[in-house]
């Protein structure tokens, strides 16, 4: 993920870049052989896996985070900022 967080468009960028991730991270989900017990299946580490798809630049935002819930919240905060209406005029 290469996003600006101060374009103008980067919260349209950032919607499609999570869905796309989320997507890739469901079809993983189920294309994973699953144990008889799903109780077995270790826990996937979604956070390892955002890492591994962003700059170091956006790296810096979330390099605190402990959880990938955590670091999703962080990004959206940073890339889905409600427009300023005055600004936009």
């Amino acid at each position: 993920m290469d996003l600006d967080r101060h374009s103008p468009t980067a919260a349209k960028h950032w919607k499609h870049w999570l869905k796309i991730l989320e997507n890739y991270l469901e079809d993983a989900r189920e294309r994973m052989p699953r144990p008889a017990d799903a109780a077995e299946q270790p826990p996937r580490n979604k956070l390892s896996l955002l890492i591994s798809y962003v700059l170091a630049e956006i790296y810096e935002l979330i390099e605190n985070c402990t959880s990938y819930d955590d670091a999703n919240v962080k990004l959206e905060e940073t890339f889905n900022k409600t427009p300023n209406a005055i600004f936009a005029k």
